[in-house]
């Protein structure tokens, strides 16, 4: 949620993980709801929407709050927890946040920091423009890691192994979760508070230094998330600069000798905003969710439905897998090197630049015991393109699609497939 992932809306994402709890908690199951980076207007909206669902059979619902005073009408089920030697640790740090509006004065300042032998990693918004940093340091003799979500399969586990013993790591939103990695500069475009959070969790990690910086770009935005967002991002970072204060990115109420908890940030950017509730996508979630097999019935059509309609079930947009291969290529090719090569990609990217990454006709690799290559018809327009992936791809009655054949020469190892 907030930024989590460019290709899913807010009000789609929380739609189905209302309808996700609902259904788990309508089970009696025990459930756990961990969060980070969760704005506390969100937070008490979740809170008293588990609530109501659980009254219902008397279950009981905690609420844990990490280093928040308590006040004494929610002793009954809320319970205050804290790390002392943690935060101990982190007074121990000095935070330093320099917003930087040039984007040479932004590069030169990495290459500095990369000559005096830090490790520095560049977390940028988009794969092409992580391309295009990735190759100015390696212009300058570095040899930078570069790793993005449009790496097939291959490449993107071995980029991670690399990223162990690397200098220099250039990546984009893929590093925010789910990598444990520690470097001593991040150097970031500017994108939701949540991001820039999750982002510089990866600097300092360890406390292997008395310092950590963090480098953000502000002089110009390419649009991957809400523009009111972001604006207001910059805003409230000004503010916390101007009156000389600092951020730690590590801690969210952490408060002393003017360096403030990035919970600050997180409540000021989105106060009380909440996502709407989409009635529809509810229902489709809880119908969904509560189909054992989704292959068959109302489940399944609401769901060809909804694909159509260019939704996933959690995005914003399916995925589909890309495979870097000449048709000719497959009768040398097992379904499991297929997969291996394939890059995840979301179906409105794919039908947006349909005429970069196909000719005339969409190789179709299809699987019915063996490898096959079927074709549909290239077409500018999105909606029809759409519905033509979508009917091929729910065609299970003789065959599963394995992947979308894009030309060759459009991927490189190491680099990933990037069309500009």
């Amino acid at each position: 949620l907030y930024g989590g992932d460019p290709g899913a809306p807010e009000e789609h994402l929380y739609t189905s993980m209302r309808a996700s709890i609902e259904n788990i908690l309508g089970v009696m199951c025990p459930t756990i709801i961990l969060t980070a980076t969760l704005p506390r207007g969100l937070g008490i909206d979740l809170y008293s929407f588990v609530k109501s669902i659980a009254s219902s059979y008397d279950g009981p619902v905690i609420w844990f709050k990490y280093g928040e005073k308590i006040e004494p009408k929610e002793y009954s089920n809320t319970v205050p927890i804290q790390d002392k030697d943690f935060d101990e640790t982190l007074h121990g740090v000095e935070w330093k946040t320099n917003m930087i509006s040039n984007e040479e004065d932004f590069v030169k300042k990495m290459l500095d920091d990369a000559t005096a032998g830090k490790k520095i990693m560049v977390v940028l918004n988009k794969p092409v423009r992580a391309y295009k940093i990735y190759r100015r340091l390696l212009e300058k003799g570095y040899n930078p890691v570069l790793i993005h979500g449009r790496l097939s399969h291959k490449d993107r586990e071995i980029a991670e192994k690399e990223i162990e013993n690397t200098r220099i790591l250039v990546a984009t939103q893929v590093v925010e979760a789910g990598v444990n990695i520690s470097f001593d500069a991040l150097y970031t475009d500017i994108a939701p508070p949540s991001n820039l959070i999750q982002r510089a969790g990866r600097i300092n990690r360890w406390f292997e230094n008395d310092s950590a910086e963090i480098n953000i770009y502000i002089g110009g935005y390419e649009k991957v998330y809400p523009e009111d967002i972001i604006h207001e991002t910059i805003s409230v970072l000004k503010k916390i600069a101007d009156n000389g204060e600092q951020l730690n990115w590590r801690s969210p109420y952490i408060e002393y000798r003017g360096v403030k908890g990035y919970r600050y940030i997180l409540d000021k950017v989105y106060g009380g905003r909440l996502p709407k509730i989409s009635c529809r996508d509810f229902v489709r979630q809880m119908i969904l969710y509560t189909m054992i097999n989704p292959s068959r019935g109302i489940g399944f059509k609401i769901l060809c439905k909804s694909c159509i309609e260019g939704h996933g079930l959690i995005r914003g947009s399916l995925l589909l897998p890309l495979v870097p291969l000449a048709p000719k290529d497959i009768r040398d090719t097992s379904i499991d090197e297929l997969i291996w090569k394939s890059i995840p990609a979301s179906m409105d990217w794919v039908v947006s630049n349909s005429r970069k990454l196909f000719a005339d006709k969409i190789p179709v690799v299809k699987y019915n015991g063996k490898l096959v290559v079927d074709h549909i018809s290239n077409t500018s327009n999105k909606n029809e393109l759409k519905k033509k992936l979508c009917r091929t791809l729910f065609d299970l009655s003789s065959y599963i699609v394995v992947g979308l054949l894009v030309k060759p020469e459009l991927y490189s190892e190491k680099i990933g497939l990037l069309v500009r």
